[in-house]
């Protein structure tokens, strides 16, 4: 699988269409992908929902480890800390693959908004599985 066909694949699943996600881009060190923040994004107090935040750093951050490492990935731990809100805009999450393994890939993110202002970090440990 090339990274064109990454983007494609991932950008047609059901589950990243519905939300809204886009990815932009995928090159060897790093994804990007993009969210035009609506209501439906929002929790109660008129910010993105902590849910949609992780949701777009593990589509980033999976997307990247399979594009590399050539195989379908899962996650298997994420970590995010959530730094400050978005309710508005265009928000996007940054991954960068810290280390690929046989299996075990390490990959770390970040959420920025329209302004460069830091939303959130995370890291995540994913696995390749064996068939595509």
């Amino acid at each position: 699988m090339n990274y064109k066909e990454v983007i494609e694949i991932i950008n047609r699943s059901p589950f990243v269409s519905h939300i809204g996600l886009r990815i932009e881009e995928i090159s060897d060190k790093e994804s990007i992908v993009s969210l035009i923040i609506d209501d439906r994004h929002k929790q109660r107090l008129g910010m993105v929902h902590g849910g949609v935040i992780a949701t777009m750093i593990d589509v980033a951050m999976g997307s990247l480890v399979t594009a590399v490492s050539g195989k379908a990935s899962v996650s298997v731990e994420i970590n995010v800390n959530y730094l400050s809100p978005a309710s508005d805009g265009v928000i996007k999450a940054i991954a960068r693959l810290n280390r690929l393994g046989k299996k075990i890939h390490y990959a770390e993110a970040r959420v920025i908004d329209g302004k460069g202002n830091l939303i959130a970090t995370a890291t995540g440990i994913y696995y390749s599985l064996d068939s595509n």
